[in-house]
């Protein structure tokens, strides 16, 4: 009874008062309403990037993903959004056209990095080497904010692509570091090899006669001579009967060829006669 005596009274205090509740609401509601209106337009256009993970064995280097990931970025979104870079998005796409008489050129550039928002988006993954789950950046999203729709997919395209190519050469930067550091160990470990192979020859030649493993090689060795060797005298030998025949064959071709006069000429040809004569001619 005493709760409905107290609804009562606070019903009757609003009927009573309802000017003094409605007029502020009203107020308040036609303030946000024309301050929607004569507010200008803002817009986002926005690009999303996706992350590979390194290719590397996380046995081979020991690192945190999300700590790589966000180095990256971090280093990655300095040299985009440098002064350099921004100007040069603001004069190539015209932004701030009509707030150049307003603002500085320094001024312009910083509105525009004020303007450009990077969302990481993570994902729970379960780690093999933690055995628990983390937090790992999978993509990011680099948004543009204006009032000039038609440039903002332009202007957020524009910044995807700078982010993409500053990748890539960091990429190329850290493989060429890379290929330097381990072409600079394979040639110590060469170096290494070539001393230790150095030393063992100098061992075993101290020590040949000492070496019972010699025996057995030298065994071999002087089989594969001797093996070689019949080889070699085989193919001797054929060079020799084939020397022979072509000779023969030679010797048909040209029946005059080997034959000599009593006093040690050898008897010309038909054909070189002919030609001696020819000689002689036009002598």
């Amino acid at each position: 009874m005493e709760n409905d005596i107290h609804i009562k009274d606070y019903l009757d205090i609003v009927k009573r008062r309802k000017v003094s509740f409605i007029a502020p609401t009203v107020v308040v509601l036609v303030a946000s309403i024309v301050v929607a209106l004569t507010l200008p337009s803002i817009y986002m256009a926005t690009a999303k990037i996706s992350i590979e993970a390194p290719a590397v064995s996380e046995d081979l280097v020991r690192i945190s993903p999300e700590g790589y990931v966000e180095e990256r970025l971090a280093s990655i979104a300095g040299r985009v959004l440098s002064h350099k870079n921004l100007m040069d998005i603001v004069e190539r796409f015209t932004l701030y056209k009509d707030l150049e008489d307003k603002f500085t050129t320094e001024e312009l550039v910083g509105m525009a990095g004020e303007n450009i928002e990077i969302e990481r988006v993570t994902t729970q993954v379960q780690s093999e080497r933690l055995t628990k789950s983390i937090s790992l950046t999978t993509s990011f999203k680099i948004s543009f904010l204006g009032n000039e729709p038609d440039k903002l997919a332009d202007v957020a395209n524009h910044l995807a692509s700078l982010f993409l190519s500053e990748n890539d050469r960091v990429r190329e930067e850290k493989a060429i570091a890379t290929i330097q550091f381990l072409e600079m160990q394979l040639d110590n470990l060469r170096s290494e090899i070539e001393q230790n192979e150095e030393k063992l020859a100098a061992f075993k030649e101290r020590h040949l006669s000492e070496l019972p493993e010699l025996m057995a090689l030298n065994m071999k060795t002087m089989d594969k001579l001797e093996r070689d060797m019949d080889t070699q005298q085989r193919q001797i030998d054929d060079l020799v009967n084939r020397k022979i025949y072509l000779e023969g064959q030679l010797a048909l071709l040209e029946p005059m060829m080997y034959k000599v006069t009593t006093d040690g000429r050898r008897i010309l040809s038909p054909k070189e006669e002919l030609e001696l004569l020819r000689s002689q001619y036009l002598t």
